[in-house]
């Protein structure tokens, strides 16, 4: 049975790793919970920037070389440091990582165990599996995992979703989307593993975006293929398929990722009864950091709502499970070329 001392506001939660349950409360000031961050990658500063604010943070990382975190970083060196983290640090009550996605469920499963909610910047993992593994942690540790899904706190959105729930009929959608990077980006950033597929490393906030407004896929059917041969680089670089959802609302995706200097694009269009509405990536990305600091701002909210709440795990493993469904779609296209 925990003990709880109901002294102060907020607490701190010790929990052994290998006993997940188990847990002493033991008491915190107000507003001096910690947040450590994990990972590298090319939002992670604009996130600490924004969590400073309101939170305190513990840099897993600061033992990593610089220039060694992020993507290029060892799976064993991730595990090795979270594991000391854990061992010598208990004040943490959130993990935030910012690795590629393939790392997401070892990192998000030990803090779980360890008493830590964990907040994730992309999907959930890079498989339907792996979710779900997340998901049964989160439940039995009695915590939370947080997906940032930056669509989500658009009023636009939210005002969609909102219709469509009350009966409002989509007839179809479309999603076009160029993004560019240098050769040297793509051969770090271009892996099976960690990296999963395009649409995990490259799009989640448009396949998020869609999986929000239309449900489950259900069918998929296209083409893939990768030009231009970059050492290092496994995943396709166009592909083009035809989905349709569990409602029967059929749409077109089509994607690529160019060398440096191609025009970017990255654009959602939905057909509703009541006409068009576009949603850019671009103007995502401007308004990106009112929309984090909302998310922070939220934070203890958003952990109340738990796991179906609009950034709980549960509405991110549909994302997770549509990515899968549009590449089973493309597996049996033709041979990627070399």
């Amino acid at each position: 049975m925990p003990v709880v001392l109901p002294i102060f506001k907020s607490y701190i939660y010790l929990q052994s790793p290998a006993l997940c349950g188990a847990f002493l409360f033991l008491p915190t000031f107000e507003h001096m919970d910690q947040i450590a961050i994990i990972g590298n990658s090319p939002e992670r500063g604009l996130h600490e920037s924004l969590i400073q604010k309101s939170l305190t943070i513990s840099n897993i990382d600061s033992q990593i070389e610089p220039g060694k975190g992020g993507d290029t970083v060892a799976d064993l060196k991730y595990g090795t440091t979270l594991d000391e983290w854990l061992s010598n640090d208990p004040y943490s009550s959130f993990l935030a990582v910012f690795t590629p996605t393939g790392y997401h469920a070892e990192l998000a499963i030990k803090a779980l165990q360890a008493g830590k909610h964990v907040i994730l910047s992309g999907p959930l993992s890079i498989t339907e599996a792996a979710s779900w593994q997340m998901i049964e942690t989160e439940k039995f540790c009695r915590r939370s995992i947080l997906s940032i899904r930056p669509w989500m706190l658009r009023n636009e959105v939210q005002e969609l979703i909102g219709k469509v729930k009350n009966g409002l009929k989509i007839k179809s959608f479309h999603w076009k989307a160029i993004r560019s990077h240098t050769a040297e980006y793509l051969a770090v950033n271009g892996s099976i593993f960690p990296h999963g597929g395009v649409l995990y490393h490259e799009f989640f906030d448009a396949m998020d975006l869609l999986s929000a407004l239309l449900g489950n896929f259900i069918e998929a059917n296209g083409i893939k293929e990768r030009q231009e041969p970059i050492s290092g680089y496994e995943l396709e670089t166009r592909a083009a398929v035809t989905v349709k959802t569990e409602s029967g609302v059929k749409g077109t995706l089509e994607w690529e990722i160019a060398l440096q200097g191609s025009a970017g694009k990255d654009e959602v269009r939905i057909e509703t009864e009541e006409g068009s509405m576009v949603f850019q990536n671009q103007t995502l990305e401007l308004e990106m950091p009112l929309i984090l600091q909302q998310f922070y701002a939220d934070l203890d909210i958003l952990i109340r709502q738990g796991s179906n709440g609009p950034f709980g795990s549960l509405q991110a493993l549909r994302t997770v499970q549509n990515i899968n469904a549009i590449y089973k779609g493309l597996s049996t296209a033709k041979p990627l070329t070399s």
